[in-house]
Order: C-alpha cells, then structure tokens, then sequence
C-alpha cells in the first residue's frame, strides 16, 4: 500500500512540475530591441516593396493615440486603419500601414507623413522604447526621401 501510495505521489508531482514549465500562460515580457534592431525594421518597413517618391514628402508628424483594453483583449490601431502611414505598438516595433505602400496622402496635409504612436491607456506620452523606435523610423525616412524632411510635432 505504501508503494502504491508513493508512485502516486511521485507521479502527481511529476506531472505537476511538467505541466507548470511547459504553461503557455506564463510567458517572460518581450525584450526591447536594440538599436540595430529598429533600425534593420524601419529600414524595411520603410523602403521594401514601396516606390518612394521622395520630392512629395516635406513633413513627418508624430501622433499619439490611445490604445485600449476591453475583457483583456487589447484593442489597438492595426497597420490598415487609421490616417498614419506608421504605427509605432507599444514594444517600439514600427509597421507600415497602406497610405505609405500606396504613397497617399492623408486627409489633412498631402505632404505630411503621419507616425501614430500608441500609448497606453491613461499615459499621456509614449514610453522610451516607442521613442526609439520613432527616431529609427525617421531616420529611414530621412534616407529614402534624401534628409528634406522636418518633423513637425513629436509628443
């Protein structure tokens, strides 16, 4: 009985401690990029695939936007929607949206480059992650466009 007794308790605690490292749900927070990182990303995401035309670019404005959170599912900006030809997430990851693929112009400036940045729910600016990753993209931009541009707002 006592044999039975201690295969089941080696068993259970095995299984418990298998299970507890092999759970999804506890996952380590992403690590920042580094600065060759975001560099390498916004150099992609500014200039891969795209025909950029360079003398209709005078200005890049920097926006916030907030990004909020229902049932903890978060429901941020995605890279199609919005009037931004950047999005910055929350990690610094800079994304391309479809108004730069298409070199449209948005609805207010048609020679204004739109970045939106967002920041979390509550916080007024972005974190210093997002700023880098800001500077990355603008330093891609500035290499495509041949260094003509002025930023206009950065929060």
């Amino acid at each position: 009985m006592y044999r039975t007794l201690g295969a089941l308790t080696v068993a259970m605690t095995s299984t418990a401690a298998l299970l507890a490292y092999i759970d999804s749900s506890v996952t380590l927070p992403p690590r920042p990029l580094s600065g060759e990182e975001l560099e390498r990303i916004a150099r992609t995401v500014v200039a891969e695939s795209v025909l950029v035309e360079p003398g209709r670019w005078r200005y890049v404005e920097i926006i916030p936007a907030q990004d909020t959170a229902a049932d903890g599912i978060a429901l941020t900006a995605t890279a199609n929607t919005g009037d931004a030809h950047f999005f910055i997430d929350a990690l610094g990851r800079p994304r391309r949206g479809w108004q730069w693929t298409r070199q449209a112009a948005t609805t207010t400036d048609p020679h204004t480059i739109r970045i939106q940045v967002t920041t979390p729910d509550g916080e007024d600016s972005p974190s210093s992650t997002q700023l880098d990753g800001a500077r990355a993209l603008l330093s891609a931009i500035a290499q495509v466009t041949g260094g003509q541009i002025a930023v206009l707002s950065v929060p």
